[in-house]
């Protein structure tokens, strides 16, 4: 019989208990989890299936490492989308779901949009369609390569992880290893990195740029979103020459935000309130804020200090938008504040932000919070920190 050792006890290692028990003995190791035995107690005969985000370099140099990623794609019996980058996957992903959907396919979005591949493994036939949000965590030790790899841009991104930001990117460049010549490619050579990995792959290359023809109205803000329902088009159609443009436009036009990600909640006494608290750096936060080129913002930032001294680069995007007033928030908040030429105040809690940033916003102004930060100083993760943002918002006097 083999033995599992499952590597992180939350979802992802549930799901892997729960799939590997019927393949042989398991048993759980996590080190945040006093309960479980740490990584340095599994025995040296013993498989490791090692969840996202536990790095490589926590096991022991001579044990077997396998991951549920890997399993999904051996076992596989449908065709693979796979998209990577560092922001806009899940976005893209959900956008070439609701195209191929509309187009008649049977289609399952799994990987880090928060659905765990293998716990719908047994459900998918062989004429259906997998699209699957590719972190650098799953791609670390991936030794397979989708049938369409897609890459967005890449920056720098989770070296509070990974130990360099070479070692970062050539985790995702794993996309493209594996490739067949019958495959397809689709990337922006105009990114240097994206460009070095979109060559690693024989298969078959389709290149794009910020140009987009996406001409009609989404109902999700900003250009960051046209491109990426842009890409969602090209995919689509490298899949499947026959999807109509009718069917793309229509789909499309159907994307709201996702949860967390530039999302607007609702409005209050003409106020525009949007929860961008997926925005993990100070991209994400430029990102947001030139979503709203015409408006005053009233802004919520700042969260976990990952030492990365991103603070002059966050406050540098806030002095140059049309932001009036910052509520700063968690460890980062005196290090921005110090950079800060805008009107700004530190709060202690995100309740403080909330109350504050609506009475400096008028009608027709922006209340966005889009931390530019990670969320793990004040919450276990960024759906936590939306949730209660999002809370917080329902108890404002409308």
């Amino acid at each position: 019989m083999t033995n599992y050792a499952i590597a992180g006890a939350g979802l992802e290692g549930k799901i892997a208990f729960k799939y590997f028990s019927k393949l042989g003995h398991c048993q759980y190791f996590d080190e945040k989890k006093v309960e479980f035995n740490n990584f340095d107690k599994i025995p040296d005969t013993w498989t490791v299936i090692r969840s996202p985000g536990i790095p490589l370099y926590k096991f022991k140099s001579n044990l077997t490492i396998w991951s549920s990623t890997n399993e999904f794609f051996a076992k596989c019996p449908a065709p693979i989308i796979g998209v990577t980058g560092t922001k806009g996957k899940g976005t893209v992903c959900t956008m070439t779901t609701k195209i191929l959907e509309n187009a008649g396919y049977k289609v399952h979005l799994v990987g880090n949009i928060g659905i765990p591949a293998l716990s719908v493994l047994d459900k998918i036939k062989p004429h259906n369609i997998v699209i699957f949000e590719l972190s650098s965590f799953q791609l670390w030790d991936l030794k397979y390569s989708p049938y369409i790899s897609v890459i967005l841009p890449i920056t720098s991104e989770h070296l509070d992880v990974h130990k360099n930001f070479t070692e970062y990117w050539q985790a995702k460049a794993n996309i493209a290893k594996f490739q067949k010549s019958t495959d397809y490619i689709i990337y922006n050579p105009n990114n240097k990195i994206v460009n070095q990995i979109g060559n690693l792959s024989i298969a078959k290359k389709i290149t794009y740029n910020n140009k987009t023809t996406i001409t009609f109205k989404l109902q999700a803000p900003g250009k960051h979103n046209i491109i990426d329902a842009n890409i969602a088009a090209i995919i689509s159609k490298t899949y499947d020459k026959t999807i109509t443009a009718k069917t793309i436009k229509s789909s499309l036009r159907q994307f709201t935000s996702l949860p967390h990600r530039l999302q607007f909640i609702k409005t209050v006494k003409g106020v525009n309130i949007y929860d961008d608290n997926f925005s993990s750096n100070f991209l994400s936060l430029k990102v947001a804020l030139e979503a709203f080129p015409n408006n005053n913002i009233s802004l919520i930032c700042g969260g976990y200090d990952r030492g990365l001294n991103n603070e002059t680069d966050i406050a540098s995007v806030i002095n140059n938008s049309t932001v009036k007033f910052v509520a700063l928030i968690g460890q980062t908040a005196q290090k921005i504040a110090e950079k800060l030429t805008k009107d700004h105040i530190i709060c202690q809690s995100l309740s403080q932000a909330v109350n504050l940033t609506f009475k400096q916003s008028k009608k027709s102004d922006i209340l966005l919070m889009s931390p530019g930060a990670a969320s793990f100083d004040m919450f276990d993760n960024f759906y936590q920190r939306g949730f209660l943002f999002q809370k917080l918002i329902g108890e404002l006097n409308s």
